[in-house]
């Protein structure tokens, strides 16, 4: 099912958390929020369950659809081996699952393009997984970087219609990517202007709402209003070099110490990164000292950074 006139707007909402019965709750208030006029396409991996408990009262208006990655890499890893295809695709479908998740995002990323729809919905199973899954575009990004680095695509990119044509595809693949990153970060980076944001909501009660809401926060999904970054400020110069302290709200203590890399601090919390955009000025430091603290349901990392030598002018650290 389809509207039958284009929306004028979709919106674009991924639950997550809680049981599932929670997440239909949150499904039917989204659903009630959107009008008895509104249209909807629900992507979910349970599409039997939803069918018989939404299906019933909205049939001509909810298209439910089957949510599932492994089979949408597949059938199109057939397509692209019936025409011969080689290169970085299957090579990534083949050994990297993330870029199966990849897939799907791409797919819900069409849907509301495609504004048939005035509300895309998708239901996702579990809170650390389905973070994994937010995850996804940027593990395949950083495959296909390892593979074939960005300035080796652009500088191949010269040769027109001599280049070679795996470099040509991987170059495909990354910008589509790089979109993909983007929209789910909630940056407007590579993020076509019509491209509506994506907004996340986090489903059920208790411990699990506040760590997911908070590891949502810091993947930059749409699931809390406030910035989890507070501004740096300058302190106490450390072994004679300049130093700033950030403060930073953390789902938990992260599991290892974070560091800098690409002009990012990166942090690991239950094995999902968060790559969290800091400024300029911390890009070029090093992370000195972290202070984890937790007081009543909030918990935040105190983190030092020290100029990076390599990074800094002279003259810039003598003042220090």
């Amino acid at each position: 099912m389809t509207d039958k006139n284009s929306a004028d707007s979709t919106q674009c909402v991924v639950v997550v958390g809680g049981g599932r019965d929670e997440r239909v709750k949150a499904i039917e208030e989204l659903l009630g929020d959107a009008g008895p006029e509104a249209t909807a396409m629900l992507y979910t991996s349970s599409p039997n369950y939803f069918t018989r408990i939404l299906g019933s009262d909205r049939q001509e208006a909810l298209d439910i659809r089957d949510d599932n990655a492994e089979t949408l890499a597949a059938a199109y890893g057939d397509r692209l081996r019936s025409v011969g295809a080689v290169g970085p695709r299957l090579l990534l479908l083949d050994r990297n699952s993330s870029l199966a998740e990849a897939l799907s995002w791409e797919y819900l990323r069409r849907a509301v393009e495609s504004k048939a729809w005035d509300l895309v919905i998708r239901e996702m199973d579990g809170t650390t997984a389905a973070l994994h899954r937010i995850e996804a575009p940027q593990q395949s990004a950083d495959l296909i970087e390892s593979f074939w680095p960005r300035n080796t695509r652009f500088a191949a990119l010269a040769a027109g219609e001599h280049i070679d044509p795996a470099v040509l595809d991987a170059h495909e693949i990354a910008s589509t990517l790089d979109v993909l990153t983007a929209w789910l970060s909630g940056s407007s980076g590579s993020v076509p202007a019509d491209l509506p944001a994506i907004r996340i909501v986090v489903a059920g009660t208790g411990e699990d709402v506040r760590t997911t809401t908070a590891m949502a926060a810091l993947l930059g999904a749409r699931a809390a209003e406030a910035n989890p970054v507070e501004p740096m400020r300058r302190v106490k110069s450390v072994e004679g070099l300049p130093t700033y302290e950030l403060v930073v709200s953390v789902p938990a203590e992260p599991d290892r110490e974070p560091v800098v890399i690409d002009g990012l601090l990166r942090m690991f919390f239950s094995g999902v990164r968060a790559d969290v955009e800091i400024g300029s000025v911390l890009a070029r430091c090093l992370v000195h000292q972290v202070d984890f603290e937790q007081g009543g349901d909030d918990a935040r990392l105190r983190i030092l950074f020290v100029a990076n030598p390599s990074m800094w002018p002279e003259s810039m650290i003598a003042r220090a």
